[in-house]
């Protein structure tokens, strides 16, 4: 958690999240699930996943309980300052992403 970010995905290719994004990358894993520093999930997956096509400020999601079932929230922590262009891209992100059960 004291690791600077960027630093870390950069120094420590082995790192628990660049393996768990290489993982999700080739096939061999459906998701990534961190408890750790979103920061360092960021960098993490810039460097292993890259960017979807148009998207110019990625975001971390989460997946909350709501009445009748499940929703998906995005972003929840790793951009501090947004612009509404971001906010605009999350939102379209977000519901690309909704959960089918």
């Amino acid at each position: 958690m004291t690791d600077k970010p960027a630093e870390t995905a950069r120094r420590k290719s082995q790192n628990s999240m660049a393996i768990g994004m290489e993982l999700v990358k080739s096939g061999q894993g459906d998701a990534f699930i961190s408890a750790g520093n979103t920061g360092g999930a960021m960098a993490n997956a810039l460097f292993r996943l890259g960017r979807i096509r148009g998207v110019k400020r990625p975001g971390l999601s989460g997946l909350f309980p709501v009445r009748g079932g499940h929703c998906v929230v995005l972003d929840i922590g790793a951009n501090a300052d947004c612009k509404a262009e971001f906010l605009l891209q999350f939102a379209i992100m977000a519901q690309s992403m909704q959960p089918k059960f």
